[in-house]
């Protein structure tokens, strides 16, 4: 219990410095492993920098979970998930906490990194007597709340806009019930497809009260794949329910999920009034078909109110779950891009796929199955580059070519299909083929977006820095998209080299599969010295740096520094940021765009 409390002493006493650092000023932070770490720091011929302090601190203890959700049976802890790391876009996290035999818990985000109010903690509550579950409320920093129950479910919710840091929860229990009246049985699922089937479930069983309550909670792990576009067909295949003895009461199974931007809402409730008012000894319940976010959760509260009856019942059922996906982001040395393996995927699809192999020079990819028709459902490849964005060329993978390989770290994947046969899905292996010689000169960040009838996106830059955002609805809306760029602050180097930002057409047909539309550079932005004068433009290097440095000092938000261009495209678009490495970045450097469904 010591050594218990000491652990979280010393991540306290972390997590005290690195929030003291940030009120100071914003700072660089991250955590290595191990006793040993290598600092570099290099600097080239042009304009001398200013020096920096780095601090260091050895921490002897700090869990940093990387898993997305889980069980957590304690009376007390901290919750670390991605602390001082960066999260992916629109992860949904379940955690089950479970404090045995207390009467309440207490909760306080210690420390967080998001990135806007959309990114989010939220805590619910399961009325056992009845199965439910009921939003409780968000958690906020600095703050502390305390829920009258021995469990709570804790949801993390980011968005697809800028990503943050991870968070830092501490939580404790009060009160004691020596004589509990529900026993909990948690379990956590985080694999893409599988089964959820009673009464072989097999859960953490936490308590000794004399009814049970059955909490699955599934989440889905991204350390290797990230998408924005999960949609997790969930299937009830049977289930057959034992009315309790003497009694007209059955077991209920309540099936809720976490909608994107929304909280947590009620699906399904097996088996329906209607039927067990018949108060037959038997309810049987036919298969259906659930559309499910990638978070969900299933509550099975048994009829009957005896564990010792329990085993006795002949209440069963089962749920089937798969996640199929058309367009996202997928980060990893190697991986699987799957899409209605085995079944026949719809007419006019518009999937695309962004991926990043890190260090990789080039890429190899495998298609598996895959029955396309031959004239006109393909998978289209194509590699991304620096400030020149995707190459020219795309190459077709489809049953009569089905290997290929491509220059990395980074490439975008199209599937489309046409208005009239369609075949069946595919599983898209890739992997490293090769690896770079020596470390890459850019960061790459990717960002996968859903279009709506009107989408916002917001990208700050930092040096040596490509922003690949890729934003399609999976289906060929038969629609145009109306893209505005909203904001672009462009910088120049002391080469005379600028940020840029292109912007492509995606439609994923043959020959045209991802179009460049409009380029903007250094010389798009306008700099204006009062609201009816601009300012001259000249050709030397250094004073066109001089007049956009002045203008930022003069106006630190560069409300003045503006751009207004449109573009339209098709259902899907790309936007590529590609920034060039200066000594004195701007602090409002990047692009900001709304998109509009016309």
């Amino acid at each position: 219990m010591k050594k218990r409390q000491a652990q979280i002493s010393a991540i306290l006493s972390l997590l005290k410095t690195i929030e003291k650092n940030k009120s100071v000023r914003p700072v660089k932070r991250t955590i290595v492993t191990g006793s040993r770490a290598r600092v570099t720091f290099t600097s080239d011929e042009s304009i001398r920098g200013k020096g920096f302090r780095l601090r260091y601190k050895r921490v002897t203890v700090l869990p940093v979970d990387e898993t997305c959700g889980g069980v957590i049976v304690e009376q007390s802890g901290v919750l670390n998930y991605k602390l001082g790391r960066e999260y992916f876009n629109n992860e949904q996290c379940a955690w089950l906490l479970h404090s045995p035999n207390t009467t309440s818990i207490t909760l306080g985000l210690f420390w967080d990194g998001f990135a806007n109010q959309r990114d989010y903690l939220e805590v619910s509550t399961i009325d056992a007597e009845t199965g439910s579950m009921y939003k409780y409320a968000h958690i906020g920093k600095n703050s502390t709340l305390t829920i009258k129950e021995s469990m709570v479910v804790i949801a993390f919710k980011s968005d697809s806009s800028t990503r943050g840091m991870g968070f830092s929860l501490v939580y404790s229990s009060s009160g004691t019930i020596s004589d509990p009246e529900y026993q909990y049985n948690l379990c956590h699922i985080s694999d893409r497809s599988g089964e959820i089937e009673y009464p072989n479930l097999v859960c953490e069983s936490v308590g000794s009260g004399k009814k049970e309550i059955f909490v699955v909670a599934r989440s889905l792990n991204f350390l290797a794949v990230e998408e924005s576009l999960w949609v997790t067909k969930l299937n009830w295949e049977s289930g057959v329910f034992k009315k309790a003895n003497g009694t007209c009461e059955y077991g209920e199974v309540s099936i809720y999920f976490a909608p994107e931007s929304s909280d947590w809402s009620v699906i399904e409730r097996f088996p329906k009034d209607n039927v067990t008012s018949l108060c037959s000894d038997y309810v049987t319940v036919t298969a259906k078909e659930l559309s499910v976010s990638s978070m969900f959760l299933v509550i099975y509260k048994p009829g009957v109110q005896s564990k010792n009856l329990l085993k006795d019942e002949s209440t069963s059922f089962r749920l089937t779950y798969e996640t199929d996906v058309c367009g996202g982001v997928y980060v990893g040395s190697s991986g699987v891009i799957m899409h209605q393996f085995n079944d026949r995927y719809r007419n006019n699809e518009e999937c695309v796929w962004l991926i990043e192999v890190p260090l990789a020079e080039s890429i190899r990819f495998e298609l598996e199955g895959g029955k396309f028709e031959a004239c006109c459902d393909y998978i289209t490849v194509s590699s991304i580059q620096p400030f020149t964005g995707v190459e020219s060329t795309e190459i077709v993978i489809s049953p009569a070519n089905r290997m290929t390989s491509m220059k990395g770290p980074v490439a975008i994947i199209t599937f489309s299909s046409d208005g009239s046969w369609h075949g069946y899905g595919f599983r898209l292996h890739f992997r490293m083929e090769k690896q770079m010689s020596e470390e890459p000169a850019f960061i790459y960040q990717l960002f996968h977006q859903k279009p709506q009838l009107q989408t916002e996106f917001v990208y700050n830059a930092e040096s040596n820095q490509v922003a690949i955002a890729a934003f399609s609805a999976g289906i060929n809306l038969g629609k145009r998209i109306q893209v505005d760029i909203t904001a672009f602050v462009s910088q120049l180097n002391e080469s005379c080299y600028s940020d840029s930002l292109l912007i492509y057409d995606v439609s994923g047909r043959n020959g045209r599969a991802v179009v460049l539309t409009k380029a903007f550079t250094f010389t798009d932005v306008e700099f204006r010295q009062s609201q009816n004068e601009t300012y001259a433009f000249p050709q030397s290097c250094v004073s066109r740096r001089e007049i956009q440095l002045q203008a930022y000092k003069n106006n630190k938000h560069g409300q003045n520094v503006s751009i207004s261009r449109s573009v339209q495209t098709g259902s899907s678009f790309l936007a590529i940021y590609s920034s060039v490495n200066v000594t004195d970045n701007l602090s409002n450097r990047g692009f900001a765009l709304t998109s509009q469904i016309k």
